[in-house]
């Protein structure tokens, strides 16, 4: 089984045509391109489609050699897609050792592997980010960005205090759940990688000037580049402070990864798929993934406080380094699962629905056994949160008129659905908009729960 789909045209060639069996697509498409709103069964170019809604699946019906060919004339065609600064590598990943032939292509892989068969690689966790424009190191490899005169930057906190203040504006519209929702589709897509890379050596302690949590400048071993933020003297909020912690993302030249035997800059690795597909339930590993389920009717681990809570983890400091002692803990698919009261919660309504789905589908289908019953309930689990997050988290923004325009979301009736994928687009979480442009609802966050 190959996952693809059409051409960029939209219409299968006829050696598309040869090796494509079944087609099928979720209904609600997770990043839509370009709309396509014939009925269902046709399309502007004759060809049938599946009026099912599940996941692309091409099924091979010619040899290897036939596939090769088929890649080999899909690479020569004009990209899509021409956003990205990044060159095609993923960094880390090396794509030729992925094996893709063994690969269920009815449900996604927990790791985002073999998603795209000509980039098997992309959207994987632990790949890099991709850029709309080229960094602005100083040095164009990795060191931090200086101003024009060559001179250090302001502190990032002088900025924050001096343009924003601190000032509460209460919405009049929307409540908090808003942002919360929009750091659960971060929390997804992107995850700031602090002890390397799972399965590569692991990076070098060296002893460096950091912040500790009094907000103090002292001395200590660290993996991480420690980059501390100045706190001023005058800052009104931050009295008696010298400092913020912070530490820089691992990138692909920590570990001499292939793009980087070549005189390049450094880029960012991301620790979650780049994918919409709940990495906070389920894990970007399969190591983690193991850990969540009870493999036992498809369903997700949970405490024995009536089968609703979260699991408690072994090690609750590496999940809760916040927390206070002997307080509450759960374990789920990202470590900042516990962050904060608002984040928890939604975290654990996708836990009890994905339990909910599993235990609906084994009624329906009693035959099913536990693989099948975790992967169905996962699937539709995944397809409700990209649907909400485009047709009803995204308005509240953008508004219907500007998403539609814009091929986000679209208008089917009676059956009609859009099926606009496209192979030749690499999927990867854009720097500018994960670690700026997102990072609106930061403005939108309370400074205190009551």
């Amino acid at each position: 089984m190959l996952l693809g789909c059409h051409n960029a045209d939209g219409v299968a060639s006829e050696k598309e045509e040869q090796m494509m069996g079944r087609m099928t697509r979720p209904c609600n498409a997770a990043v839509p391109r370009r709309e396509s709103s014939q009925k269902a069964g046709q399309t502007s170019g004759g060809m049938k489609r599946s009026r099912s809604c599940g996941l692309h699946v091409f099924q091979l019906k010619g040899t290897a050699n036939d596939l090769e060919e088929y890649r080999t004339s899909t690479r020569n065609r004009e990209p899509s897609s021409k956003l990205s600064y990044q060159t095609n590598s993923d960094s880390c990943i090396d794509s030729s050792t992925l094996d893709c032939s063994h690969t269920d292509f009815k449900y996604r892989t927990i790791d985002g592997s073999c998603n795209n068969p000509f980039y098997p690689s992309s959207g994987m966790a632990n790949t890099a980010y991709q850029r709309l424009l080229a960094p602005n190191y100083a040095d164009e490899i990795h060191s931090m960005p200086v101003s024009r005169s060559r001179n250090p930057l302001p502190s990032a906190r002088l900025l924050s205090y001096k343009v924003f203040g601190r000032d509460t504006i209460p919405d009049p519209h929307f409540t908090l759940l808003n942002m919360q929702w929009g750091q659960l589709i971060a929390h997804d897509t992107s995850l700031h990688l602090e002890n390397g890379v799972p399965g590569l050596k692991p990076l070098e302690e060296k002893l460096q000037i950091c912040c500790n949590t009094s907000g103090r400048y002292e001395k200590r071993m660290s993996a991480l580049i420690c980059r501390p933020i100045p706190v001023p003297k005058d800052d009104p909020y931050l009295k008696g402070k010298e400092c913020i912690d912070f530490g820089r993302s691992v990138t692909d030249k920590d570990f001499n990864c292939p793009r980087t035997k070549h005189p390049t800059h450094a880029e960012q690795l991301n620790g979650n798929t780049h994918y919409l597909d709940l990495s906070f339930v389920y894990g970007s590993s399969g190591e983690l993934s193991y850990a969540l389920r009870l493999f036992d009717k498809g369903l997700l681990r949970t405490n024995d406080f009536r089968r609703k809570w979260p699991p408690r983890p072994e090690n609750p400091e590496s999940q809760c380094p916040l927390g206070r002692s002997g307080g509450i803990c759960y374990e789920f698919g990202d470590i900042r699962g516990n962050q904060n009261p608002g984040l928890t919660v939604l975290q654990i309504v996708f836990l009890r629905e994905h339990n909910r789905l599993a235990r609906e589908l084994r009624k329906l289908n009693s035959h099913w056994d536990d693989e099948t019953l975790f992967q169905e309930a996962r699937r539709i689990n995944i397809a409700q949160f990209q649907y909400i997050s485009y047709y009803e988290w995204s308005l509240v923004f953008f508004g219907n008129e500007r998403m539609r325009r814009y091929d986000l979301i679209f208008n089917t009736h009676n059956g009609e659905y859009v099926n606009d994928y496209d192979p030749h687009v690499q999927l990867r979480s854009i720097q500018s908009f994960q670690h700026a442009a997102f990072r609106y609802f930061h403005d939108q966050i309370v400074g205190l729960l009551q």
